[in-house]
């Protein structure tokens, strides 16, 4: 699926961009977060590229250009995001329980982000 949008998932937890010069965005869940395993979708520009669990996180390249990152959920999350050119981005998505689910996406520090994937799980 993911593919299909103007990236795909690829690569190693380096930072590294490799031939090309898209952005990498990493989407990932932290550990142990209250809403459990509970699976929720990720999609990019209207597309989905995957669902999270918790500790789980995948690599998405994207071409230059503002994408919209959104959870479908009870509220729709949605975190807008210019890609830059070899830029690495992070983005967490935190799942607060309810029925159904209430879902925040967050831009975070390189710092921060590194280290939840580097521990994580890659899903795809």
């Amino acid at each position: 699926l993911a593919a299909t949008l103007t990236g795909c998932a690829e690569g190693p937890v380096n930072g590294l961009m490799g031939k090309d010069d898209r952005a990498s965005v990493y989407i990932y869940r932290a550990p142990g977060a209250a809403a459990g395993e509970y699976p929720t979708s990720v999609m990019i520009d209207g597309k989905q590229i995957g669902s999270l669990v918790n500790n789980g996180y995948f690599l998405v390249r994207l071409d230059s250009g503002e994408h919209v990152i959104s959870s479908p959920a009870k509220n729709k999350a949605e975190l807008s995001l210019y890609a830059a050119k070899g830029i690495t981005y992070y983005v967490s998505q935190e799942v607060i329980p309810s029925h159904p689910p209430f879902i925040l996406l967050n831009r975070v520090k390189e710092s921060l982000g590194k280290l939840y994937v580097a521990r994580g799980n890659r899903l795809y």
